[in-house]
């Protein structure tokens, strides 16, 4: 009987140990999109062309959904509108975008290959432009967002810096 509850025991606190916990003691369940969690918010840049705003939102505790969009000049025309969604399915972390107007307004989904320190590194092997897409929060606080990829056969990188709003 000691020792059956010596066993239950030591299974109890191996099961407890395993276990992950944010910062306010709740325990992290999907592990994977926990790490997208420093995207959660409202960014912003601005250029000479324009506003781009992007927010991000928790949807429940395996899914973050976005949102971005391109706001041109003083009139405010939104020339770009994306759906974004980050969700851990099994083990992966899958990042979709739809950009409405774009290649029918299929969904592309990326999936994450590379997560660091605050930076999160998508694929898709099979998408001309973007690629890759990697996000990383920057010492200052802010958001780099780099795109890379080919289109019509030349290597092109895009890098947005944002603000968080």
């Amino acid at each position: 009987m000691k020792k059956m509850m010596f066993c239950l025991l030591g299974i109890g606190l191996l099961t407890f140990s395993c276990k992950k916990y944010d910062a306010l003691g709740r325990e992290i369940q999907f592990e994977e999109r926990y790490k997208a969690s420093f995207l959660e918010g409202n960014w912003s840049l601005t250029d000479s062309l324009g506003v781009m705003e992007m927010q991000w939102k928790e949807a429940d505790d395996s899914t973050f959904t976005g949102t971005c969009l391109f706001i041109h000049g003083e009139k405010k025309d939104t020339l770009h509108r994306e759906q974004l969604e980050l969700q851990q399915r099994k083990n992966y972390l899958i990042y979709t975008t739809t950009v409405q107007g774009e290649k029918g307004e299929t969904p592309i989904a990326f999936q994450m290959t590379q997560d660091a320190d605050s930076t999160l590194t998508f694929e898709n092997p099979d998408n001309d432009y973007p690629k890759k897409i990697v996000y990383r929060l920057l010492r200052n606080g802010k958001l780099q967002q780099t795109e890379s990829g080919q289109i019509r056969k030349k290597a092109l990188t895009q890098t947005y810096v944002w603000s968080k709003v």
